[in-house]
């Protein structure tokens, strides 16, 4: 499920919910794993809107990325 290796089943299944408040992106998952957990848990991130990055689309079943060529915006 994640790099640390958290424990999953085949009735894992996701929901993501994404919202964008004021200059910020929320993105809270819920993860519904009745074999492995006794109740349902959530993530949430959020991110501040920031001008010197462009978002594209992305699906997790897409092939892999190589990122490595992709130029980063200086540290601030």
């Amino acid at each position: 499920m994640d790099a640390t290796g958290l424990p999953h089943s085949e009735s894992m299944s996701t929901v993501e919910r994404i919202r964008k408040i004021g200059d910020t992106l929320e993105d809270v998952i819920t993860i519904h794993d009745p074999e492995m957990y006794t109740r349902d848990w959530q993530a949430r991130f959020v991110y501040a809107q920031r001008n010197d990055v462009r978002l594209e689309d992305y699906a997790c079943n897409d092939t892999h990325r190589d990122l490595s060529g992709v130029a980063r915006a200086p540290q601030r």
